[in-house]
């Protein structure tokens, strides 16, 4: 009984290992560039690093406790489901999906919140003269074409259909990169708020 479980989760249609460490690197490095810079500027530079270390501490416990809890288990469990079916039966697995629920939404929440300001800001430098009265320079007008454009992804039922994905996400970090140092070096309009200096 178990062993179909398992075999439910695992199946045949994943990503291939290249596209899966794209998709990886895609998330921890995006996860960093959004996070940890908007961190700071909310909660100031000592309290945010406090703030990383005690998020790096108790990520490196619960890899530990999750790999230990791998290993104990005799049936080689490979995901977070399988450990909590195995050990709390079926509760478990709805346990798990709400816990990942409210992490997957804060970050998705996150991401809006910074993409959203970063591309009405840009835009409104770019056409505006920097004035952020028009609709193409407000936050919710691209957190809602983010969202139309997501909606097909998140209806996917087969991780092999988000294999391209994995390329997309690797790109927009870069295409963040490029226009974040375009806005810091080459736009006239972005000044320093305190010392008003231009870069």
């Amino acid at each position: 009984m178990r062993h179909s479980y398992r075999v439910s989760f695992v199946g045949e249609h994943g990503l291939t290992t290249f596209t899966g460490v794209l998709a990886i690197l895609s998330t921890i490095i995006g996860g960093g560039i959004v996070s940890i810079p908007y961190s700071f500027v909310s909660v100031g530079i000592p309290l945010g690093i406090l703030l990383n270390i005690f998020a790096v501490i108790i990520t490196m416990f619960s890899i530990d406790l999750y790999l230990a809890g791998k290993d104990l288990i005799p049936d080689k469990p490979e995901s977070m489901y399988e450990i909590g079916y195995m050990v709390l039966e079926r509760g478990s697995i709805f346990m798990v999906g709400v816990i990942q629920f409210i992490n997957s939404l804060g970050l998705m929440l996150l991401y809006f919140i910074v993409f959203g300001d970063t591309a009405a800001q840009l835009f409104a430098n770019m056409f505006n003269d920097g004035v952020t009265d028009v609709f193409y320079a407000q936050r919710w007008f691209y957190v809602l074409i983010i969202a139309t454009l997501l909606l097909p992804v998140i209806l996917k039922k087969e991780l092999a259909e988000l294999e391209w994905c994995s390329w997309v996400l690797f790109g927009s970090i870069g295409l963040f990169i490029i226009l974040n140092l375009w806005e810091l070096t080459v736009d006239k309009n972005f000044q320093d708020e305190k010392s008003g200096l231009s870069f």
